[in-house]
C-alpha cells in the first residue's frame, strides 16, 4: 500500500532510515547503523523534544536516580567495553559502582553525549511528532514536510498502566508527583525499583512511608535474570514457535518487579528507625476526599498521599500511528505486543519495532539496554546486510 492509498500527504524528502523516538533504544539503533557504515546524513530522528535522551534525563532527574541498573557493558555503542574505556580515559572509574560496575547517571549521560558528538548524530534529531506511517515508509508529521524512508525504526516504547486506581486528588502516578515537603504519611504502591526510589524521595521530604506491595518485595540485581542476556534462556525461546508460550515466558521472567539488594539495604535503615513500614497484600482504596483509607489484607492504613509505581504493559494501541499501521497490515498481536519477523519488522512493511513491544522476538530484556543492543543488531542486518553486522561483531570480539 502506498502513502497515497494510506491517506498521507505527498512526500518531499527521503531518508535511508527514519527513527521514531530519541531515547536509549533509538540512540543504540543510530550508533550501530553509523558504525556499520550508514552516513549520519542518511538518518532522520523524530522526537517531540527535538533532542536525544530528553525524557530519560527528565525521569532520572525527577527520581534522583544516581546510577543505572544495567552493567557497564550495556550501552548504545557496539563495542561492549566502550563505556568502561571512556570512564578510564577520563579518570572516572570511581563512577562504576557495586559488583557489576553500574555506571552513574552522569557518566552514562556524558558517554552518550560523547557518542552523539563524535558520530555526527547531534543534528539529525527533528523536533516533530509522527502522525502516521505507511507500510512502504511514508511518514506524516505534525510540522511536516512529509518524508519517505527505506527503513523506519519505531523506538518509542508505548505502554498502558498495568493497574488502574480510582480518581482521587491524593493519588498520583510517579510521573506526576511533586517532591516538595509532604506532611503526614505517604503510601507508595509498587514492588519494583521505581517504587523503591519513591520511598527514598518521600523520606527526604520528612514523611512517614507505608510501602505497599501485593507480594513480598523480591531482591534481584537485575530486572531480568542474566540468563536471558545470552544463549542459556534465549536459545529455547527463539526455537519456540508458539507466541502465546513466548509471552508466558516473558511475563514469568519479568515477574511483578524486583529491587536490587543495594537499594533494599539503604531502605532497611529507615525501616529500623520506624520511618518505613512494609505491608504485603491485596490493596483496596477507600475515601472520596481527604485522607485515604487503604485496606491491605484487612489492615487499615491511613495516608495523606498515595504515589503509584505499579508499572506499565507494552501495548501498541498506546501509539495511534503504529496501531493504525498494524491494523492496516492485519498484524497478529498478543497482549498488545505485535508479532514481528526475524528483522523486527512488521511483516508487509519496512517498519522495524524496538523496545518492549519486541518482547515476543527479543525476550524479557527487550526494553533494556541489553535488548536495545540485540535489536540494533537485527536492524543493521536488515539495513546494511549480514556482512556489516559481522564486521561489528568481529570488532566486539577483537576489542581488548
Amino acid at each position: 500500500m502506498s502513502g497515497d492509498e494510506y491517506g498521507l500527504p505527498a512526500v518531499t524528502a527521503r531518508a535511508r532510515v527514519a527513527i521514531v523516538g530519541a531515547g536509549p533504544q533509538a540512540l543504540t539503533a543510530a550508533t550501530y547503523l553509523v558504525q556499520a557504515g550508514v552516513d549520519p546524513s542518511d538518518l532522520v530522528v523524530f522526537d517531540p523534544a527535538g533532542e536525544w535522551l530528553s525524557e530519560w534525563k527528565r525521569w532520572f532527574a525527577h527520581l534522583k536516580i544516581e546510577h543505572l541498573r544495567s552493567a557497564v557493558v550495556h550501552h548504545p555503542q557496539p563495542q561492549p567495553f566502550a563505556l568502561s574505556d571512556f570512564a578510564r580515559a577520563r579518570g572516572r572509574t570511581c563512577e562504576l559502582l557495586h559488583t557489576y560496575s553500574l555506571p552513574t547517571a552522569a557518566l552514562f549521560a556524558d558517554f552518550c553525549q560523547h557518542l552523539i558528538d563524535t558520530m555526527g548524530l547531534d543534528d539529525i534529531v527533528r523536533r516533530d511528532t509522527v502522525l502516521g506511517v505507511s507500510p512502504d515508509g511514508e511518514i506524516e508529521t505534525e510540522r511536516g514536510p512529509g518524508l519517505r524512508a527505506d527503513h523506519v525504526v519505531w523506538a518509542t516504547n508505548p505502554s498502558v498502566p498495568a493497574v488502574v486506581f480510582p480518581d482521587h486528588p491524593a493519588i498520583s502516578s510517579w510521573t506526576a508527583i511533586g517532591l516538595e515537603e509532604c506532611a503526614g504519611t505517604v503510601a507508595v504502591v509498587g514492588g519494583g525499583l521505581t517504587a523503591a526510589h519513591l520511598v527514598e524521595r518521600a523520606l527526604e521530604t520528612g514523611a512517614h512511608v507505608e510501602w505497599l506491595t501485593r507480594r513480598p518485595v523480591e531482591a534481584r540485581d537485575f530486572d531480568t535474570d542474566p540468563g536471558w542476556l545470552g544463549p542459556k534462556e534465549m536459545n529455547w525461546f527463539v526455537a519456540e514457535r508458539d507466541h502465546r508460550v513466548r509471552l508466558d515466558r516473558v511475563l514469568a521472567a519479568r515477574g511483578g518487579g524486583t529491587v536490587p539488594s543495594w537499594m533494599l539495604e539503604r531502605i532497611s535503615y529507615a525501616e529500623r528507625a520506624g520511618r518505613v513500614c512494609r505491608r504485603v497484600g491485596e490493596i483496596v482504596v477507600g475515601g472520596d476526599r481527604g485522607p485515604l483509607e487503604l485496606s491491605v489484607d484487612s489492615t487499615i492504613v491511613t495516608a495523606d498521599h498515595l504515589w503509584l509505581a505499579t508499572g506499565s504493559s507494552p501495548c501498541v494501541t498506546a501509539s495511534p500511528p503504529l496501531d493504525r499501521l498494524c491494523r492496516t497490515l492485519d498484524t497478529e498481536r498478543f497482549a498488545g505486543r505485535p508479532v514481528l519477523d526475524t528483522s523486527l519488522r512488521l511483516s508487509g512493511s519496512v517498519v522495524h519495532v524496538m523496545g518492549r513491544l519486541a518482547q515476543l522476538q527479543l525476550g524479557p530484556a527487550a526494553g533494556n539496554l541489553a535488548g536495545a543492543r540485540r535489536g540494533a543488531e537485527l536492524v543493521v542486518e536488515a539495513v546494511v546486510g549480514v556482512e556489516a553486522m559481522y564486521a561489528l561483531a568481529v570488532g566486539e570480539l577483537g576489542h581488548e
